[in-house]
């Protein structure tokens, strides 16, 4: 089953923190100067699985509002690899970098700040 779509950006950001923790990802936060629509913090979050030595990085939010599916669809992979239904052996290290443009997620525009 796909994760859940979000309702908001805060809850996107949670959830995909979450999904990342629990499949034992290594997290490295980058905040994003101004505040989100709800006042909320807003980063690029970048979620490192390690696997084979081929990489995938796996983007979200590039163009804001569409986060809200990038969003899910990381989270469902996060959780794949939390069951262990994607083994080590045969998955190449996965990056993910969730929502890209928080600026355009939370404030659910195409653009970003500028």
């Amino acid at each position: 089953m796909i994760a859940p779509l979000s309702a908001s950006y805060a809850d996107a950001r949670t959830a995909f923190l979450d999904a990342a923790a629990a499949a034992g990802a290594t997290i490295e936060t980058f905040p994003h100067p101004l505040r989100g629509l709800h006042d909320e913090d807003l980063s690029v979050d970048v979620a490192e699985i390690a696997g084979g030595p081929d990489v995938v990085i796996i983007v979200s939010g590039t163009h804001g509002v569409e986060g809200y599916a990038g969003s899910a669809l990381q989270r469902h992979h996060l959780m794949l690899v939390a069951d262990d239904a994607l083994p080590v052996a045969s998955r190449p290290t996965l990056v993910f970098v969730h929502a890209l443009n928080p600026y355009g997620f939370s404030w659910v525009r195409r653009v970003n700040e500028d």
